[in-house]
C-alpha cells in the first residue's frame, strides 16, 4: 500500500511517479484487487470537504494523485511534504508507455463527442504495442453486449484503424481511463467498478 497524507481530510497518496507505476502494473500482472484512482485537484478537494459521500468516495481509491500545484502547496502550509506532483493526464500517458510492450489492455471512456477516439489514435501512433480494446463516449450495457468503438490493428498495413459501432463482449479491460468530469466520473466508478470487466479504472 503506498503511503497516504490527509489534505481537508481526503487521503492523497504521497510517492512519485515511478512508485504509482510500479504499483498498478505489478498488480495487474499478479492479478491483484480491483480497485479505482483519482486524482484530487484543490477544487475536487473543496468539493469533497462540503459533501460527505464524495469525500468517502475519494477515500476509498486505492490512489489519489495530488493532481494540481495547489494540493502541493496546501500540503506545504500544513507541514506535508509531497514527493511529486502527478496529473492524471501525465500518468494516463506514462501508463500507456509502460504497459505497450505488456500483455495489458487499456480502454478509453468519456470526453466530448470524439475525443475518446482522438485520445487513443494519438496514444496508438506513440506506442504502436499498445493494446487498445475499448473506446467510447458513453458504457451502454446491453446483456453484457457493448456497442462502441474501438481500435483495431491491421497486421498486413502495420497500423491501427477505427472501427465504429462495434458490438460485441468485453472480456477484459485491464485500465479503463474515465473521463466524465469531477464529481461525475469519481461517482460513476464508484458505484459501476464491480459490475465492470475492469481491474482498474481511473478518473482522468
Amino acid at each position: 500500500m503506498l503511503e497516504k497524507k490527509f489534505i481537508l481530510d481526503v487521503c492523497v497518496t504521497n510517492a512519485t511517479k515511478q512508485e504509482v507505476l510500479e504499483y498498478i502494473i505489478k498488480g495487474l500482472e499478479k492479478n491483484g484487487k480491483r480497485y479505482f484512482i483519482v486524482t484530487p485537484n484543490p477544487e475536487i478537494l473543496v468539493l469533497a470537504h462540503k459533501a460527505k459521500t464524495y469525500k468517502s468516495i475519494l477515500n476509498n481509491a486505492e490512489i489519489a494523485l495530488p493532481d494540481g500545484i495547489g494540493v502541493i502547496i496546501a500540503g506545504e502550509i500544513l507541514g506535508i511534504r509531497f514527493k511529486e506532483r502527478i496529473t492524471g493526464v501525465e500518468l494516463l500517458e506514462s501508463l500507456c508507455s509502460e504497459v505497450s510492450e505488456k500483455p495489458i489492455t487499456v480502454g478509453f471512456l468519456g470526453g466530448r463527442e470524439g475525443i475518446a477516439e482522438k485520445t487513443a489514435e494519438c496514444l496508438v501512433g506513440k506506442y504502436p504495442g499498445l493494446k487498445v480494446v475499448f473506446v467510447g463516449e458513453e458504457w451502454t450495457d446491453d446483456s453484457r453486449m457493448y456497442h462502441v468503438s474501438s481500435i483495431k490493428y491491421n497486421e498486413n498495413k502495420k497500423s491501427y484503424s477505427e472501427i465504429h459501432n462495434t458490438k460485441y463482449i468485453i472480456q477484459n479491460t485491464d485500465i479503463l481511463f474515465v473521463a466524465f468530469g469531477a464529481p461525475k466520473q469519481e461517482i460513476w466508478i464508484s458505484e459501476n467498478l464491480e459490475r465492470l470487466p475492469v481491474r482498474v479504472a481511473i478518473g482522468v
